[in-house]
């Protein structure tokens, strides 16, 4: 039995527009229908009793918008999905305490990223992005840096812009 990957979606409603803001995002499956239809929707089960479905939704979507989970969570646990922006915690050495012969400072800092896909070059996986900087992220950046979801590039393209926060 190998590692099964719950293909999971998330996107933003067509009709989001004077809903609450936790209703602009719906999650769950990816549907296309075959008429082949310029229009996308997710599907979403809300009750199986037995293996029977009793009831579910298939909501119209902005197909900009769709968003796969990377299969990562946040320290909140919170699902870390494609195109979300997160804060990164990191550490520098200080260069200039570095004079007095002890060791030097570690200077904490956090920067705001996107998270994209990419598939080039051999390969093929999330990264971390802003501006120039970029870095590949997996399971194991995420274990050793606090990594926090706080928004998205669809809603919250501003969290992206300035340096980085001391």
């Amino acid at each position: 039995m190998g590692m099964s990957r719950e293909h999971l979606y998330k996107a933003k409603r067509v009709n989001w527009r004077g809903l609450p803001k936790e209703e602009w995002w719906v999650e769950g499956n990816l549907i296309t229908n075959e008429r082949g239809e310029t229009k996308t929707y997710i599907g979403y089960l809300f009750d199986v009793r037995n293996g029977v479905v009793e009831d579910f939704d298939i909501i119209e979507v902005i197909p900009e918008t769709v968003c796969e989970y990377t299969q990562m969570t946040d320290i909140n646990k919170n699902k870390i999905w494609e195109n979300d922006i997160v804060l990164v915690e990191h550490s520098k050495l200080d260069k200039e305490s570095d004079d007095t012969g002890f060791m030097p400072d570690i200077i904490e800092y956090t920067r705001n990223y996107a998270i994209e896909f990419v598939n080039k070059g051999g390969h093929c996986g999330y990264r971390c992005r802003n501006k120039s900087i970029h870095f590949t992220i997996s399971g194991n950046t995420v274990y050793n840096h606090k990594i926090v979801v706080i928004g998205n590039v669809f809603d919250n393209l501003e969290l992206l812009e300035g340096g980085e926060a001391e």
